[in-house]
């Protein structure tokens, strides 16, 4: 009898310390899956935000190039007859998807594609395509037509023999072209992608409601972000870098930042993409809840075959 009972707390004991050193390493294994699941997550919108700001570049060079290409044909013709190009315009715009197109007189004058007549002489756009900038407009309502999201390309008509800046070509592109690259179903559609300049303005975004300037929509939230932290990540872009940092929208964001490869000569753009640390929380407690079940079953596995060695 003693020794059944001799071997019966032998076996407690035993049990005992399975589950200790089970529980230990369902601990240590939970730490490190919730660091390997962090750094994935980086890796992941490190991934996502550069085959996104990739295909963002490339579509902007090839719409900054084809009115690159178009101002110099439009360039050859007397001043008096540049407005006339406007049916060979209509053509262009159907073939890529334009919403209008216009050649802007150096007074500003213009008539669109769609028929619209005005005078654009005060218009950022103009102005800095007068002197000699490739613009890509920041998105906005269009104020011409129908109220859609827009983002307007201005390129210069230079003089083909003085190289004097006589006018202006834009096309109207209508932002839906760059929902694709905004998606961020990769984290749940969680988060937010944006194209922004280096000063904050957004010239396409994925927001549900859309702010004008990163910057300026951080500043709701100033007294969860350190004023150190937000200028480090300006004087960074100011500097073409890339970088990963975290900040506050009423919630834990990782925010990663890369420069869009500059194609053709514009203002510098930089695609970012903000994805809620809560991603990773969401994610470790499902599988740590996983981890524990699996424990738990083996725990009652060995508890029942100690009770019987004891009996």
């Amino acid at each position: 009898m003693m020794k059944k009972r001799g071997n019966g707390l032998i076996g407690l004991m035993l049990v005992g310390s399975i589950i200790g050193i089970m529980v230990m390493v369902t601990l240590y294994i939970g730490y490190n899956m919730e660091q390997k699941l962090r750094e994935k997550l980086k890796t992941d919108i490190q991934k996502v935000a550069e085959q996104n700001a990739e295909a963002v570049g490339r579509t902007l060079a090839t719409h900054a190039q084809l009115l690159q290409n178009l101002s110099k044909r439009i360039a050859l013709r007397p001043e008096e007859q540049r407005n006339d190009y406007v049916k060979e315009l209509r053509t262009l715009v159907q073939l890529q998807g334009y919403k209008r197109m216009a050649y802007v007189k150096s007074d500003g004058s213009f008539l669109t594609t769609d028929n619209y007549k005005g005078n654009f002489g005060k218009k950022a756009f103009f102005k800095k395509s007068m002197r000699g900038e490739i613009v890509i407009n920041e998105v906005r309502p269009d104020q011409l037509g129908k109220a859609d999201r827009i983002n307007v390309i201005s390129v210069p008509v230079r003089n083909t023999y003085t190289d004097q800046i006589e006018g202006v070509l834009f096309a109207t592109l209508i932002s839906d072209v760059f929902d694709k690259f905004m998606s961020i179903n990769s984290f749940n559609d969680q988060g937010n992608a944006y194209v922004m300049t280096v000063d904050g303005k957004i010239i396409v975004n994925s927001l549900v409601h859309p702010v004008e300037n990163v910057f300026d929509f951080f500043e709701n939230f100033k007294e969860e972000n350190s004023a150190e932290e937000l200028a480090k990540i300006r004087e960074s872009m100011s500097l073409g870098r890339t970088g990963l940092t975290s900040i506050k929208q009423g919630e834990s964001m990782y925010f990663y930042y890369m420069p869009i490869k500059n194609r053709f000569g514009a203002t510098p753009l930089y695609y970012v993409l903000s994805v809620p640390k809560e991603i990773v929380a969401a994610t470790y407690k499902e599988l740590n809840s996983q981890l524990r079940g699996v424990l738990f079953t083996a725990l009652l596995a060995i508890k029942t075959e100690a009770i019987n060695n004891i009996e």
